[in-house]
């Protein structure tokens, strides 16, 4: 999930604007898994994002416990770049 609010922003748009995306980032979680699950598909597992991207902070990385944060992070990273080099650019989302 990336949080597109200005850096500016007063803290209660940012936190406004972050639970909005949140809400539809679980709602598309649940529609896309709805969408290609099949009869042998294990259960939808939890719809919350495990990256939030906040340009000009960071990102972070969020789990069951420690582990499975820092699991999240080179996945996402990975990713990340892949989605760089396809569409023939080094930095798709901005400056961290």
């Amino acid at each position: 999930m990336i949080l597109d609010t200005p850096a500016d922003a007063p803290i209660e748009t940012v936190i406004a604007r972050a639970h909005e995306l949140h809400e539809e980032y679980r709602k598309g979680y649940a529609d896309y898994y709805n969408r290609y699950a099949t009869k042998e598909s294990p259960a939808m597992r939890g719809a919350d994002p495990l990256i939030i991207l906040v340009p000009g902070v960071g990102m972070f990385s969020f789990g069951k416990d420690k582990q499975t944060a820092r699991v999240a992070v080179p996945i996402a990273s990975k990713r990340s770049l892949q989605r760089d080099v396809a569409q023939g650019s080094s930095n798709s989302v901005g400056p961290f």
